[in-house]
């Protein structure tokens, strides 16, 4: 039995990566001048402060320089905590979903502790979770860096997705 049924609350902090996911391919826009001041349809401060539970690393990062730029070392260090292959992939995690999760989390609890249950996972890692009759698609977003599973300290999962959802 699946056991995220059995716990609701990991249910309710589970819920919003969905709707990330959904968010970063429906905020999709065309890159135009309008496109690149704007950047993204929704972005917050891109203020974070992230802690991986699964390999326990952490990171404050400012994703923004001063002129709206992105800060290149700031995604390094979240493609650190994510653990996210960035050389071999040649690129980093989506900004896109980088941002939506700063919109949200500056929305609901601003400067709060991002907690990452499940980011970026290998092919080897995700197959592993799959033998194991873990709860993993054959193909997820999770292998291309397009979702994440996470919680954010003080806030109700349930509430927070009701916001993503009329977002």
């Amino acid at each position: 039995m699946n056991n995220a049924l059995c716990n609701p609350g990991r249910i309710t902090r589970r819920l919003p990566v969905l709707s990330l996911v959904l968010l970063c391919a429906l905020a999709a826009a065309p890159e135009t001048a309008a496109a690149e001041l704007a950047r993204f349809f929704r972005m917050g401060s891109g203020e974070l402060h992230l802690v991986n539970h699964r390999n326990g690393r952490e990171a404050r990062v400012r994703l923004l320089e001063t002129d709206g730029s992105i800060r290149e070392a700031a995604l390094a260090e979240v493609d650190r905590v994510f653990a996210y292959p960035t050389a071999e992939k040649g690129e980093h995690i989506s900004p896109r979903l980088l941002f939506l999760l700063s919109y949200f989390a500056d929305r609901v609890a601003p400067g709060r502790t991002i907690h990452i249950e499940s980011a970026y996972r290998s092919p080897e890692y995700n197959d592993n979770l799959r033998k194991k009759g873990g709860n993993a698609a054959r193909t997820s977003t999770h292998l291309d860096g397009l979702a994440l599973d996470f919680w954010i300290e003080g806030v109700d999962g349930k509430e927070l997705w009701e916001l993503v959802r009329a977002e």
